[in-house]
Parts: C-alpha cells; structure tokens; sequence
C-alpha cells in the first residue's frame, strides 16, 4: 500500500485557519485504542502546536469519539479516519505530510505518537526554541522512555503522575522536518518516524540532522496496556504481506518473553520500557524499581505544557482487557494470544486474592495496642519567641536519609523528621504505607534519636483505584527492609477498619492518613479512627492539593481544617496537619498557633518545599 493508496476519509475539518506568518509547528499523529492517555496527550499537542493532523485507527475504546469532540472546540485538529486492519504507519504519516505541505508550505512537521510528549513548559519557549533552527535542519528528538511508578492495572494518564524517569535519553530518535524541505527534497517518514529516506528508500538528511531535545516516550502504561498493545501489535503485523522480514519485531519480542515465564508482572514491564526497541534478555524477575534507580533512575512527575480544559475522561469505554478479549474474539485462532490473555486474567486475580494476606509471617495482625497513659505537662521553649520556635524545629531538616524508597511522599520527609523530633510521639501508625517511604523514615527517627517510638504500618498492601494492584515484591521488598533495618517496627496487612479494632481509645499520638483518597474513604479514616488518637493527638492528611482522578481528600480537608488547630503544606500534592488533642502540651499548641499565622505559614511552605526537592541518597538493597 503505498501513500497515495492509502484512504483517510475525514471526519472533521477545521475552519481556515489565519496566520500573519503561517503556522509555526504542525503535529502529524495516527492513534488507536489510547483511552488512559489520549486526554493528557491532546491537552498537551493543543497547546503546543498550531495545527494538528490526526488519523484514528479503528479506535474502539471511546477515543474517536473524544477527538471528534475535541476537533470541534479547538478548531485547529484535522481529523480523518483508517478502516483497513494492518500496520501501516509509515504510509499514513506520509500521507498526512503530503496534506499538511500542500495546505502550508513552510512549517515545522511533527510525527508524534499519543505516548510521547514533549519536556516544555509552555508554547512560548517551544516557538522560541524553534527558532533558533534553521529551516534545512532536520531536529533529532531523542526518546526518554518513562514508565508509571505504579504499573499493576490499567490507570489514566494524569499530569501528576509519578513515574520513573531514566538520567539519559535512550537509543532512538525521532524526527522534524521543515514542510518545505520535505517536499523540494522529495524525502518522506521511515517507519516509526525515526528518520527519513528518499522515494527509492535510501537514508535522508543525515548531514542535516541536529538535536532538538528529548521527547518523553512511554509506550508501556501497564500490566492491562501491555496486554493489549502485545495482542493488538501483534496482530496487526501478522496481517502484513512477508512480515518476518518486514517487522517490527518488539511486540513479538516482548510477546515470547511473557510466554515463556507464563507471567506479567510490573517488573517485566519495567525492563521492557528500558530496553525498548531492543532485543530484550530480561529473567522472570524482570528489573525492580530498586534497579532502576540503582541505575540512575529518579522518581518525577510528568510535567509539561498543557491546557487545563481538556483533563475529561469520560470519552473512555472500555478496559483494556475488554478491548483484547474483543480483538481475539474477532481474530480467532492465535493460540499464544490467547494465552497472554488468560496469563493476565490469572496474575490480576492472584494480586485482588484477600486469603493470601495473613499468609506472610510474623505480623501483628492479632495484636492489642493498649491506651497511652498520661504524659506528666512540661512547658518546654516558653522563653523562645516564635521565631526562634520556628527554628528550633526546623534544626531536624537535614538528617540523612536512610531509605528514600519510591514515593510522592519523598518531599515531606524533612518535615516528617522535624515534627517527631519536637513532638515526640510514642506511638506513630500509617494507614497507607505501600513502599514505606514515610514509615521508613519514622523509623529511622526512633532508631537513631533517644526516645522510641512504636511505628505501627496497616495496609493491605493489594492497592485502590487510585494506586491501582500492588505486585507481591512491594509487600516483600517492604518486609525485607523492615527486618533488616528496623526491627522494632511493626505492621498489620488488614482494611483499615479492621485493622482499627485492635487499637484501644487513646492509643496513638501520631497519625497518617493517605489510604484511598476519595472523600468519602478519608473521611471514614478520619471517623473510623479519630477516638484512637491521645489526648495530645496529631493527624497528617497526604495529597490535599490533589483534585484529579476522583480524590476527594481536599474537599475533606476544607471542611474539617477550619475545626481544629491546623496547617498546610501546598508542595508535594499537599500535606495537611491537624491538632485533634484536647490537652496538647504547651509547646506543641504553641507550634500549630504559629504555624497556622500568614506570614510564618509562608516561611514554612517556603523552606519545606525547597528542602523537599533536595534528592535523596542512592537506595541501598
């Protein structure tokens, strides 16, 4: 099938666009199926680019529907269909080029998949960066593959999204190319669009090539995303005419991997976005999270331009797992998808199995944790002003870190140090701990400070709808480093009002709250475990600035913050802390009474906030 071959009917056309100097940029896409990230994709080329040429590819997910509603409000996105199955990238970009040269000569042209992104903050630095290119250049943008810190079940794709992020680009690269260099030269698109070639298939514009950036890529979301793009991959390539010789072959790379561990788990997937594109050697242990930042890693959120007005999901249809159970059934007869599909069914179920939990060993599941008794008052620091309070508590800001496991949580552990070091809890429980980077960390203090503190972790350590399904090594490598590190600490793997029972009224000084975060669950915590608190009692809220993805924690916030002693922290999707204590000592209502007023509030966010992007030490096994 050749370009001029191909047959894109349209779907929407935009109204003629007016540019006093033509448009600058030009996003040429094909997508299918992408319903987890097509929202954040389009908020993000929308705001990038002048003009968008789309072609969807059979979408049955809901996101043709999506970008049908899109094109209509912006009015900058040509958007046209492909009803015929296959793999034809190639021809379909430089189809659409052949449309965007012929409608505006001279523009920047960019082949852009719905899984890359690009690293910029707005369109004015965009624009400007172009700039500065000449118009015979061809702009390399080198692949940094990304991959979700949390990548059990299928997620949407969100702008705060915690993912790790590899410290240098990878392998491969993509290319821009100026509209009206593409056509005097008569070059087109390589498939994959990771260079250009002359009609008769000879590498172009080698001399002309010069880095532009790099161009954030994630091509595997998910254990369900895998799935999916394996089964639809895979498919569609076996559909084309002597592909053994044509490929491309990491899908079916990537497909004998998972069959012959009879596995998927989020490590595999891990080593596959890091070795993406290449001929994987990974062992049925795959590469940990622990691995990769061993290896240079770092935990970010993805962070770039886009517009605020296109965030909906509701466009989405169907599951991942829904959309590859439809493709088998309307492709039958490939017996090794087939059991990709049912490998997936079987790990998700073995990770939601609740019989499994007490099955991990020492715990503390059936232990009573008695009331504490009274604390004789000491009025500590009444001489100091509230200044020098202020850095009496903020002296604890630099311990060294033991532990910085994976976490959103990471940027708060400064305060976490300075808040047991003045207040002194006796006894600390998490209700959320997943890696453990908070309870690591109160551990550490206990550890090393002169006082002990009883740290307490409940979870189920199975994950929510907002975490998504935990695999069975965070449960683990969370155990190993609880006993080889801090074996005074403890855990109880139960739901969270299960796990409340066994706690007597007056039972913890220090509480923290970052379980399932809609409103209705945080304000059950909230309920369900307010009478355990001590008289002096102190409660931490994660993820009160979140207001994406259903979270409903600042919206408790708002309500409850305004009924005790309180302040809040806006960085690291926010912290709240909140003085539920009838008879705190002196010193302690004196903090939350500075903390609470404008000017030291600013003080505190300021000073935190800046301490919290400090990077933690290298992780050690």
């Amino acid at each position: 099938m050749t370009n001029k071959s191909i047959e894109l009917p349209s779907l929407y056309q935009p109204p003629p666009a007016s540019f006093e100097q033509g448009p600058t940029a030009i996003a040429l896409a094909l997508v299918k199926n992408e319903g987890d990230i097509i929202s954040a994709w389009l908020a993000h080329i929308c705001e990038l680019f002048d003009l968008i040429y789309i072609v969807d590819h059979q979408s049955t997910d809901g996101t043709r529907e999506f970008l049908l509603d899109v094109a209509k409000s912006q009015k900058k996105i040509h958007l046209f269909s492909f009803e015929e199955p296959g793999y034809f990238q190639s021809e379909i970009t430089n189809r659409l080029a052949q449309m965007a040269v012929q409608d505006y000569s001279d523009a920047w042209l960019f082949p852009l998949d719905a899984d890359e992104f690009l690293p910029v903050p707005s369109k004015t630095e965009f624009t400007s960066s172009l700039a500065r290119f000449d118009p015979h250049q061809v702009l390399l943008l080198n692949w940094q593959n990304y991959v979700p810190l949390y990548s059990q079940v299928d997620q949407e794709i969100q702008f705060n999204l915690p993912c790790l992020v590899p410290s240098e680009p990878g392998l491969y690269n993509k290319v821009a190319i100026r509209s009206s260099n593409l056509a005097k030269r008569k070059w087109k698109f390589m498939q994959g669009n990771h260079g250009l070639e002359t009609e008769t298939g000879t590498l172009a514009g080698l001399d002309a090539q010069t880095r532009f950036g790099n161009l954030i890529h994630m091509p595997i979301r998910s254990v369900d995303h895998f799935t999916l793009k394996c089964i639809q991959g895979n498919i569609s390539v076996y559909k084309l005419f002597n592909w053994r010789n044509r490929g491309p072959f990491h899908w079916h790379d990537m497909l004998n991997s998972a069959l012959r561990y009879g596995e998927i788990n989020p490590n595999m997937i891990r080593g596959f976005v890091a070795s993406y594109g290449q001929t994987n050697h990974l062992g049925r242990d795959g590469v940990s999270i622990y691995d990769l930042i061993d290896a240079g890693w770092s935990v970010k959120t993805l962070d770039v331009a886009h517009s605020d007005s296109l965030t909906s999901s509701i466009h989405r249809r169907k599951s991942f797992i829904e959309l590859a159970a439809q493709i088998l059934e309307a492709n039958p007869g490939n017996a090794d998808l087939q059991r990709l599909l049912q490998i997936n069914e079987d790990g998700q179920k073995r990770a939601l199995d609740v019989s499994l939990w007490q099955q991990d060993g020492p715990n503390s599941n059936n232990e009573k944790f008695d009331k504490l008794t009274e604390l004789e008052t000491q009025n500590l620091f009444q001489e100091y002003s509230e200044f020098e309070l202020l850095q009496l508590f903020i002296s604890n800001s630099f311990l060294h870190r033991e532990n910085p496991v994976p976490s959103t949580w990471e940027s708060h552990v400064p305060f976490l140090y300075c808040l047991l070091n003045y207040f002194k809890p006796r006894r600390f429980v998490e209700l959320g701990t997943h890696h453990g980077n908070c309870f690591f960390a109160a551990c550490q203090v206990s550890k090393q400070s002169g006082y002990s503190v009883d740290c307490v972790a409940v979870d189920t350590w199975a994950g929510d709808e907002h975490t998504g399904n935990y695999e069975d090594k965070v449960f683990i490598e969370f155990k190993q480093i609880l006993k080889r590190d801090y074996q005074q600490g403890r855990y109880i793997r139960k739901l969270f009002a299960d796990a409340s029972k066994q706690f007597e009224q007056g039972s913890i000084d220090l509480l923290h709250i970052d379980g399932l975060h809609t409103y209705e669950a945080v304000s059950e915590d909230f309920m369900t475990w307010l009478p355990t608190l001590s008289d002096r009692g102190i409660i931490m809220f994660h993820d009160t600035q979140e207001r994406t993805r259903g979270f409903g924690v600042w919206k408790f916030w708002a309500e409850i913050s305004d009924k005790y002693p309180s302040f809040e922290f806006e960085h690291g999707h926010g912290l709240g802390v909140l003085l539920v204590g009838d008879h705190p000592e002196p010193h302690i209502q004196k903090l939350f009474e500075t903390a609470a007023k404008p000017e030291y509030t600013e003080f505190l966010r300021f000073f935190f906030s800046n301490i919290g992007r400090l990077s933690p030490m290298p992780i050690k096994k």
